[in-house]
């Protein structure tokens, strides 16, 4: 059976973390929201002696590198180191050895690859146009002459983005 104290302690703590590691607004939180009093001196007790301030930080760490393994960046990474364990596995193959579900597996990674590279390339074209049209919005406003320049060369030097990031 678990024990009372150590569930309203586990319940502070979250509140503490969640109201910015603030004792007064815990307290305060802590009193409306779950219907449990304590007093900010019996709170600080509580922080200090489970230390709480190097628990909430090695959280927060791991909640860092938990969204980092989802970023694009980390999710591409591993795909490429995917990639290079697949080629250092065919080069340590015997001369006329097959491995088809190898081979599958590193087409799927190259073709992965690929596509990100597409999306990703794709969505800097759509951000530097829409960027590129608010400039020239507002340079029509404060430079008559550089916002029809730039409205000439749009479609070109768009037309060169689209080579350079989506080709």
């Amino acid at each position: 059976m678990e024990d009372p104290q150590k569930r309203h302690r586990e319940m502070a703590f979250k509140v503490w973390r969640e109201t910015g590691q603030n004792l007064v607004k815990t307290v305060k939180a802590l009193s409306q929201d779950h219907g449990y009093d304590i007093s900010r001196q019996s709170l600080a007790k509580w922080r200090d002696d489970f230390n709480w301030e190097r628990r909430a930080a090695a959280m927060e760490v791991e909640e860092l590198e938990r969204l980092d393994a989802m970023s694009d960046t980390s999710i591409i990474n591993s795909l490429i180191k995917r990639r290079k364990q697949y080629e250092d596995y065919f080069e340590a193959m015997a001369p006329g050895a097959i491995d088809n579900q190898a081979q599958y597996g590193l087409n799927s990674v190259l073709k992965t690859l690929i596509e990100i590279r597409k999306q990703t390339g794709v969505f800097k074209v759509e951000e530097f146009s829409s960027f590129f049209k608010d400039l020239v919005e507002f340079l029509r406003t404060e430079d008559l002459e550089a916002a029809e320049a730039m409205a000439r060369n749009f479609d070109s030097f768009t037309g060169h983005i689209r080579k350079k990031y989506v080709s």
